[in-house]
């Protein structure tokens, strides 16, 4: 699949839209495409043999909005089609896949079937099954208050998330005007919002 070969390159792919409204033996997708290697990478990219067309909008050096028709035949979009499901998510780095996506209840005794075919496509590293959580589709990234925003911010700024760290905290405090303890209670806030939000979209925290 062409996806292994972000695995040497500095490339990441987000999908956005797939449509299988179109003839049974293809589909068509739109993704955005990052990375330093993005150009060296879209060249093989168009010439894979189940990439049927393709059509790149450069956004910038290392950012481009591609569409692209793909063989359905072999690929996890059409399993996962098959089975009655939608595609969430997907997100490609590294070489490795990361799909989520909903199965109805009433296909529930499939998971396994789509499992082991899967399996059978290539190296399955993890599959998990879990219940939606509504927070998933109404807050896809944590909302952070004011203050938790400007303490995250001044800090990333200021190399305090570094390591080691090239600024202490009563720094990062001072520009902010406020006291230590308070930028430290603010900061601790924001970190635990989006490494909760981060579990929860790796499946490992249900709540």
């Amino acid at each position: 699949c062409w996806t292994e070969g972000t695995g040497s390159k500095d490339v990441f792919v987000k999908n956005l839209q797939q449509d299988f409204s179109y003839s049974g033996d293809t589909y068509k997708a739109i993704s955005v495409f990052v990375g330093d290697d993005l150009r060296t990478f879209l060249g093989p990219f168009k010439l894979h043999r189940n990439i049927l067309g393709v059509k790149i909008h450069s956004l910038s050096k290392n950012i481009a909005l591609v569409e692209f028709t793909s063989a359905r035949s072999g690929t996890v979009a059409d399993l996962v089609k098959k089975h009655g499901g939608v595609t969430i998510s997907l997100e490609i780095v590294d070489g490795v896949e990361r799909w989520r996506f909903l199965l109805p209840r009433a296909r529930k005794e499939s998971i396994g079937l789509l499992r082991d075919n899967i399996e059978i496509m290539g190296n399955l590293l993890k599959f998990y099954v879990t219940e939606p959580e509504p927070t998933y589709f109404t807050d896809p990234y944590p909302l952070l208050s004011h203050y938790e925003d400007k303490a995250l911010i001044q800090a990333y700024l200021s190399g305090y998330l570094d390591y080691p760290r090239r600024t202490r905290a009563k720094n990062v405090a001072k520009a902010l005007g406020i006291s230590p303890a308070t930028f430290l209670y603010h900061i601790r806030r924001a970190e635990k919002k989006l490494v909760a939000s981060y579990l929860r979209r790796r499946s490992i925290l249900v709540s």
